[in-house]
């Protein structure tokens, strides 16, 4: 049957080339479509924000990143738990927010905190043996120095950053 057989019947459900230009070319589908979520995305950033108050309280055009540092006292800390200045700032959250901070971990838990986070493996029974028999007060730094030089260190951390950068050692896949 020739085309000029089928009659207009088909010529109705046709879509006309210059209506579905973006979708036609794929290559030009992304580009248009980057190009629609960019706009609609920097639009409202383009706009410029009213004054609002810096960290003095004062209205500043200046934005709060190019403003000068200022010394910030930390709140006090009545409970006695901070040890350092950040953490009197995490005990005023936690206060406001009637929380109490969890007590100290157990030499086991913290032995496989440190392993898990810094090789990514569980530690050794050996290693977790030797560590709870040790009472020097250097213990933890002791074994948070020795994870640090082990090589599964750097290779737990080696494979983020080849994700990072999409690294892949496949052939094609």
């Amino acid at each position: 049957m020739a085309p000029s057989e089928i009659g207009p019947a088909s010529r109705a459900h046709r879509v006309p080339t210059r209506m579905i230009w973006p979708f036609a070319r794929p290559a030009l589908c992304g580009v248009v479509f980057l190009s629609v979520v960019t706009t609609a995305w920097l639009a409202p950033a383009a706009e410029k924000p009213s004054a609002q108050p810096g960290p003095s309280g004062a209205a500043s055009s200046v934005p709060w990143s190019f403003q000068p540092l200022q010394k910030i006292e930390p709140p006090a800390d009545p409970s006695g738990w901070s040890v350092d200045p950040v953490d009197s700032f995490i005990q005023e959250k936690l206060r406001a927010h009637n929380l109490q901070p969890a007590g100290p971990a157990e030499k086991r838990t913290l032995i496989r905190r440190a392993t898990f986070d810094l090789t990514g493996l569980p530690p050794t029974p050996e290693e977790v043996e030797a560590f709870l028999a040790d009472s020097s007060p250097d213990a933890w730094s002791k074994v948070v120095d020795r994870l640090l030089a082990s090589p599964r260190y750097g290779e737990h951390w080696g494979r983020h950053w080849l994700d990072v950068v999409r690294y892949a050692d496949t052939g094609g896949f």
